[in-house]
């Protein structure tokens, strides 16, 4: 056996064990990986705009618009996302003014170019008035093209929702709502600072969403809420197959520091253990409610779900619906989806090359704002490929992601000579056609993966003590 290999095997797992990678119980390598080992630097414009124009020249893969809209009208307690409460009418004013400048902006650049999917965030756009709404809806379509039998999603919190506003949606061509629900457990839902949230209102927004006649009614849920147990969390889904969404998708929560210890009062590894045993408790009856519903499980989901035990979401959809649909964020990921953000915080991805985050405000001129992110090398590249694949199945072709990506074949020789290294102590078997993991606990997955990457970058995250 390779001496080097199994030190560097100890001396990850002691990373692991003491939280400089990983954090207890939460090993997903899709989340973990990229966002430590990849380094972050300022982008310009100029450079933003370059990278764009290389990708559209030699365009494969999606094309997809993400439109951010950061208020709400109370910040959720567990909410990770660029959001905050709207303190009052003219900030949000403002805010669409300049979110329309950079719409405009950005057309000139993406003028010859169909749209795959349009996805508009938040935050909560429902949170604009009628007029609002119209103005920035009217933005969107003005500027830019978009595929016709493509997804065009507007998130909706109910409580924002109303008749009028899902009727303008559905005037400028937006063919799926993604309602999020969370729980129909009022209680649960305040002690998360989640209020006035009504079963009433929810069933009356669905409703009107039926009537007007969206392509696609996808409501969301969660588990890991504090205080909702397995009961609750299957009254949920209960309601809502009754209710009968064309989607519905199940979220595992992803507790930020803040709400462990304000609301929960408990450490993070105690919380995965709390929701690892609700997953468990809830799921199976579930799936039988989904059954006798007429809702298809997602087996991938579910699968990767089995896999990591409870750190992947659910997605069922009606038998008589149409077929599962990538969205802007590209599901499976095997379809490279590239994203142009606008908006606070808004997340671009420009092909294989680069990943970046807007600012949290927005630069009198468009020319001279600034985004933050990273530029990725070739083996970066292959690797994060490999990463998204692991995330969600066990195995992947690298011959595939080679004739997909175009890679170099010496690149490829590379990676899989460390994939061989990983065969000789069993931890991957290899043959004609794929690579796949033998491991399937989450913590081994992450520690053989960290062996992708060069040995000096990993070794960088050790303290200095």
């Amino acid at each position: 056996m390779n001496n080097h290999f199994e030190q560097k095997k100890r001396i990850y797992e002691s990373m692991i064990d003491f939280g400089v990678i990983g954090s207890d119980e939460n090993y997903s390598i899709s989340s973990t990986l990229p966002n430590i080992l990849y380094k972050k630097e300022e982008i310009s414009m100029s450079d933003y705009l370059k990278a764009w124009n290389n990708f559209l020249n030699e365009k494969k893969g999606n094309l997809s618009l993400y439109v951010h809209v950061p208020y709400c009208i109370e910040k959720c307690a567990y909410c990770y996302t660029s959001s905050s409460k709207l303190e009052n009418e003219s900030e949000l004013e403002e805010y669409i003014d300049r979110l329309i400048c950079y719409l405009n902006f950005f057309e000139e650049h993406f003028r010859n170019e169909v749209f795959d999917n349009l996805y508009v965030g938040g935050g909560d756009p429902g949170i604009l008035s009628e007029k609002l709404l119209d103005k920035l809806m009217k933005a969107v379509f003005s500027n830019f093209e978009f595929r016709k039998n493509g997804e065009r999603t507007v998130e909706n919190d109910p409580r924002t929702t109303n008749e009028k506003k899902l009727k303008i949606l559905k005037k400028y061509g937006i063919n799926r709502l993604s309602i999020g629900v969370q729980s129909f457990n009022e209680e649960v839902l305040e002690l998360s600072n989640r209020i006035k949230q009504k079963e009433k209102k929810v069933r009356e927004v669905i409703s009107d969403a039926k009537k007007i006649g969206f392509d696609i009614i996808n409501v969301d849920l969660m588990i890991g809420l504090y205080e909702e147990d397995e009961k609750s969390i299957i009254e949920n889904f209960e309601k809502l197959a009754e209710i009968g969404p064309d989607r519905i998708s199940i979220y595992p929560l992803q507790p930020q520091d803040k709400y462990l210890k304000k609301v929960y009062k408990k450490d993070r590894s105690t919380f995965f253990k709390i929701r690892k045993k609700l997953y468990k408790k809830s799921v199976p009856e579930i799936l039988n409610i989904a059954k006798k519903n007429d809702y298809d499980v997602n087996r991938e989901h579910l699968r990767a779900t089995q896999n990591a035990n409870d750190a992947n979401s659910i997605a069922f959809k009606k038998e008589n619906s149409s077929r599962f649909k990538t969205n802007y964020v590209a599901y499976p990921v095997d379809e490279m989806n590239s994203i142009l953000g606008v908006g606070h915080m808004a997340m671009s991805r420009i092909g294989k090359k680069m990943e970046c985050n807007a600012l949290r405000s927005f630069a009198e001129e468009p020319e001279n704002y600034n985004f933050v992110g990273y530029l990725l090398s070739p083996k970066e590249q292959l690797i994060k490929h490999i990463i998204t694949n692991l995330s969600y199945k066990s195995s992947f072709s690298l011959q595939k992601i080679k004739d997909d990506y175009n890679f170099s074949e010496n690149l490829i020789e590379e990676v899989k000579t460390i994939f061989e290294k990983m065969q000789d102590y069993g931890v991957v078997e290899i043959n004609e056609s794929e690579i796949k993991f033998k491991v399937e606990n989450p913590r081994e997955k992450l520690l053989y993966t960290l062996f992708l990457f060069e040995e000096k970058d990993v070794m960088s995250l050790l303290p200095d003590s």
